[in-house]
Order: C-alpha cells, then sequence, then structure tokens
C-alpha cells in the first residue's frame, strides 16, 4: 500500500465507489488518491522511505450524498483532509530491458516459452514462443517515497526480461479518477494496483476481470496468504485480485516514558495497556492519545472484531456494529479517551502530542513509522502491533492488490503472460517492497529470516495474519459512512447514547446496503 501517502488515501478510500458507476454524469470514486502527479520517469536507486508527515491538521466531514467513509471520520459539519506531506516522488516508470529464468503459460494456452517463471510448487505461466518485445503499463498509486521501492523491483524485472518484456510504470495522483476515465475510454493499462475497499466495485464496474486460470497456472492458493487477504480479491464467486501487502494499525509508544514509568515492555493485553497508560497518565502527560477523527473508526472496527463482532451480516445485508461487542468495543475508546487522553481531539492531534513527547502511546498506520520513531522524534519512540483489547485476534489494515483491467476489444494472450511473469516477480520480491513500509501479503516473504530485521513490518508479521477488511461487494464504502458519523459523534460528546448511536447507524446503513444491492445486482455484467 502506499506508504507516505496513506493517509491521505484514506481521505477517499471509502468514498461511494458507486460513482465510477456514473462517471459519465461527473461524479467518480477516488480511493487510493494521492496529490503527486503522475510520473513515468526511469527509476534505479531506492529511495530512502522517509515521510515527512509534520502531522497535518484536519478535520472530519459530515457524510452527505457523496461521503467518505472511514479515512477521515466525520464530525459536525467539518471536513477531513488527512494529507500527509511524504518525501521522495512517485516512483517512475522504468523502460529498461532483460532476460528472467521465469517463465508464464499464457491464458490463450499457448505454450513453447524461451524463459519460465515456475513457483515453488512448479507450476508456472510460460510467455507463448509468438511473443516478443512485449511492451506493458502498469500503474499504481504510489506518489509517496514507497514508489521508489516498487520502481526498484520494475527495474529488476525488466533487465532480467531483456528482449523480451518491458514494463513501463506510471504512479499516479487521483488515482482511482484517472482509472475511470481510462476505463471510459477503453484505454486501461494491463496491470494495475486495487485497495482492498474497492476490489468489487471495480469488478463491478468493469475495471479488472477475473484471473482464475492465471493465478491457478502460477500455483497459489489459499495456503500462501493469509485467508483474509486472500478471499478478498474474490468477487461473485471469480478471482479478481492477487494480495500483495499491508498497511497494520500500528501502537507507537514512547519507550522512555514507559521506562520511566517503571515498565520494561509495551502491552500486548488489556491489562497491560491499562496498567501502562495509567502509569504514564502523570507530570502533565497522557498516557494514550486518541482523536475524535482518523483512525477513530478503524480502531472501533479493529475492537469490535477482537470482542467478537463484525460490521456486517455474513450475506452483507445488515450492518451489525450494534451488537453487544460494538457497544464494548465503542465504551473502551470512550473510557480510555476520558482516563489517559485529553478530550475531542481533531485529526493528528495525537501525532503532534506524542511527537512533542508528551503522549505515552497513540496507535495509527505503520505508514506513520519514520514520523514518530527514530530521527522523526527526540525520544525513543518505538513501533510495535497494538495489543489484543478483547477475546479475539485482529488488527485493522489496508491492502494493495494485483489486478488484470478489462479490455474492450479483447485480452492480449502475450500481455497477459507477461503480466502473470510480473505479478509473480512482485511477490517474490516483496521483500524489496518491504523495505518502504509494507507487509508482504505473501506467506512465503513474510515469514521469512530476512523480514526480521525490519522493524516494525517484523513486529507486525504475525498481526497481519488475522487483517480486518471490508465485505467485497460494490459501494461498501458508502455503508461505512454512518458508522464514521457516529463514532465521531461520541468521541467529541456530540452523542452520548452508545447503543442509540450505533442502531441509528446501522439503520442508515442497511438502508445504503439494499440501495446498493438493487442497483447492482449479485454479479458483475460484462
Amino acid at each position: 500500500m502506499i506508504k507516505g501517502d496513506y493517509r491521505k488515501n484514506r481521505v477517499w478510500q471509502y468514498l461511494s465507489l458507486t460513482m465510477v458507476a456514473l462517471f459519465a454524469a461527473g461524479l467518480l470514486a477516488a480511493c487510493g488518491d494521492n496529490t503527486a502527479a503522475p510520473t513515468t520517469a526511469p527509476t534505479t536507486a531506492a529511495a530512502s522511505a522517509t515521510t515527512a508527515a509534520a502531522a497535518t491538521t484536519a478535520a472530519a466531514t459530515s457524510a452527505a450524498a457523496v461521503t467518505t467513509a472511514a479515512a477521515t471520520t466525520a464530525a459536525a459539519g467539518t471536513s477531513a483532509a488527512a494529507t500527509t506531506a511524504a518525501t521522495g516522488t512517485s516512483a517512475a516508470a522504468t523502460t529498461a530491458a532483460a532476460t528472467t529464468a521465469a517463465a508464464t503459460t499464457a491464458a490463450s494456452g499457448t505454450t513453447a516459452a524461451a524463459t519460465t517463471a515456475a513457483d515453488s510448487s512448479g507450476a508456472g505461466v510460460t510467455l507463448p514462443a509468438n511473443c516478443s518485445n512485449v511492451q506493458l503499463q502498469y500503474w499504481n498509486g504510489f506518489t509517496g517515497p514507497d514508489g521508489p521501492f516498487m520502481g526498484q523491483i520494475v527495474d529488476a524485472f525488466n533487465k532480467e526480461n531483456s528482449g523480451k518484456i518491458t514494463v513501463k510504470m506510471t504512479s499516479q495522483a487521483d488515482y482511482n479518477t484517472q482509472l475511470t476515465t481510462a476505463a471510459a475510454s477503453d484505454t486501461l493499462p494491463d496491470i494495475i494496483i486495487v485497495n482492498e475497499d474497492v476490489v468489487a466495485s471495480f469488478a463491478f464496474n468493469n475495471i479488472i476481470r477475473p484471473m482464475d486460470d492465471i493465478v491457478t497456472q502460477l500455483g497459489y492458493t489459499a495456503s500462501d496468504f493469509p485467508k483474509v487477504a486472500w478471499d478478498n480479491g474474490i468477487v461473485a464467486g471469480k478471482r479478481y485480485t492477487l494480495p500483495l501487502s499491508m498497511v497494520p494499525m500500528t501502537m507507537y509508544y514512547n519507550n522512555d516514558m514507559l521506562k520511566a514509568a517503571g515498565l520494561s515492555a509495551p502491552p500486548t493485553t488489556d491489562a497491560e495497556f491499562q496498567k501502562a497508560a495509567a502509569a504514564m497518565t502523570a507530570n502533565g502527560n497522557k498516557g494514550f492519545e486518541i482523536t475524535s477523527g482518523f483512525p477513530v473508526q478503524q480502531i472501533f472496527q479493529q475492537l469490535l472484531h477482537q470482542f467478537g463482532g463484525s460490521e456486517f451480516s455474513t450475506d452483507v445485508t445488515k450492518a451489525t456494529w450494534n451488537s453487544d461487542a460494538g457497544v464494548k468495543a465503542m465504551q473502551w475508546m470512550l473510557d480510555a479517551q476520558k482516563k489517559y487522553s485529553e478530550p475531542a481531539l481533531e485529526v493528528d492531534a495525537d501525532l503532534n502530542a506524542f511527537k512533542a513527547g508528551t503522549a505515552g502511546m497513540i496507535w495509527n498506520g505503520i505508514w506513520q513509522t519514520t514520523n514518530v520513531t527514530g530521527s522523526g522524534v527526540s525520544f525513543d519512540g518505538k513501533a510495535t502491533a497494538a495489543p489484543t483489547i478483547g477475546t479475539q485476534p485482529a488488527t485493522w489494515a489496508g491492502m494493495a492488490s494485483m489486478g488484470l483491467t478489462v479490455h474492450k476489444k479483447g485480452n492480449d494472450a502475450c500481455k497477459d503472460a507477461a503480466s502473470a511473469m510480473l505479478m509473480k516477480y512482485i511477490l517474490d520480491n516483496s521483500l524489496t517492497w518491504a523495505k518502504a513500509g509494507n507487509v508482504p501479503a505473501y506467506n512465503k516473504v513474510r515469514n521469512s529470516p530476512d523480514i526480521a530485521a525490519l522493524h516494525p513490518q517484523a513486529d507486525l508479521a504475525k498481526a497481519v495474519e488475522n487483517p480486518i477488511f471490508p465485505p467485497s461487494v460494490p459501494g461498501i464504502g458508502d455503508a461505512f459512512a454512518p458508522l464514521s458519523d457516529a463514532v465521531t459523534a461520541l468521541m467529541t460528546g456530540k452523542a452520548t447514547d452508545v447503543k442509540k448511536a450505533l442502531d441509528d447507524a446501522a439503520a442508515k446503513s442497511n438502508q445504503i446496503l439494499a440501495a446498493n444491492k438493487a442497483k447492482y445486482g449479485d454479479a458483475p455484467k460484462p
């Protein structure tokens, strides 16, 4: 996922993806938006993944006809702009060429290739014998400091496939807008990055297409990825994406303050958390700062699952966050706010307090690591997995997956084979991508000894085995908007009855789910 810019992306991640279908009317989906201009310059060296994210202030929006749920929580008509300044520019498109010993069997069934890309199980895809100098277009939204790391992988792939395949990588600002525009004009690239909350919307709006045959030929199965990550790519019984990486909720703590409080390790349970937060709430400091904006909805979702609940029913026809588990999750947040935090903090106030050395702990995304640890702070700032407060392990996370696009004029067997080879190469080399601040989805890489040297990726490798993703149904972002409003209203004190606020939000969400079901139907239409 987009490390430095992910916060900024989440402002749009849950924006109504129904707008994709209504592009002709001038509406758009906005998951994955960034601020940098698209770049296609060649990338060679690894750029440092320093995120110059002096915490930005923002406020949250009240969901209207076009709502942003999740990335910024909405409150009393204020609008959240979660921009994270990032050093480093977008990864560039690479045009160098090279050879590889990998190969792939084209979906057309053509065989006989000069190169073979076999996975650990021996399965593979072969570049058809009649294919040469295949030109691939690869788009993503990696316009932050993570982009050059992906550029390194693409550069290496091009070198290993000289004379056979050349990949041009373009990192787009306003990423989903660009995809929507390209879909309307049938000019989509060959392979794209798809975020976890838009897989179904992209499938139903004919931006991405099923790729079951290619994934099978590559030999990947459910055992190669965390189950939730693997299942996220399935829409109406067909596979549309292949998991790449995750960016999980992370706990940041002031180790100097922790030690001064007489504690030697960060908390991993609720009891340990309460002890640490209470001990560090002293001398004008707060033990755990929590805002009324991003990422409080994500924190609520994480706690909801840890207490045994879920956001929606199994068939995704009803919102279920107003369960006993949801009430427990929300009440835990309110109690923590009352005991250990300043009240009604605006977006990023937690980051500001932590950087100033007055907050013992905060929970935010892994993309904040360079901002609040190491040289980003004047104390010993550390990052690790957030504690399990309830009885069930669960970690909110965003995820980047790879997908193949729809081409109205038909698919190209050579490009499909080359795209499969690229996807496999990226997964096999996702340790490089992990260095940009991502946790690989591919078990083989995530559980390798090499990850142990990367922090907090190594600390979070176990946590992402139980990630929380939205259901793969179209327009799911709209259904989260009422929850976003409710959580913010409760955290700001504008609402005080937890059960009523969650009930009202669920009722509104149910109406949205029903409307989306009527609009989209049960399966994507060609």
